[in-house]
């Protein structure tokens, strides 16, 4: 014999795929009724907030002084006699965005 009870569909069953009429999640509800919570992006960590840090003695720490003398170089036309400026000017700059110690 059948029994006339159905089990409560859940929203990927109901076709809803677990979103509120916004389709971004946002409006679901708790299981006790309560909103569900919403994730603040301005005060969570974000990888892209953060300067790198590097090591002066590592090898990406020299790779980025390198490029950077180099541009340096290439902006005033590669002309000799510039090439330790150019390094040591470059090195401030990084120190200066890697936080470099």
């Amino acid at each position: 014999m059948q029994s006339n009870s159905r089990a409560p569909q859940t929203g990927a069953q109901s076709g809803e795929g677990g979103r509120g009429a916004s389709g971004d999640g946002a409006a679901r509800a708790g299981r006790d009724g309560s909103a569900a919570p919403t994730r603040s992006f301005s005060t969570d960590p974000s990888p892209f907030s953060r300067r790198p840090t590097l090591a002066r003695d590592s090898s990406a720490y020299r790779e980025l002084v390198a490029l950077a003398a180099y541009y340096r170089a290439e902006r005033r036309g590669f002309a000799p006699g510039g090439e330790v400026e150019d390094w040591l000017e470059a090195e401030r700059e990084v120190a200066a965005f890697t936080g470099a110690s």
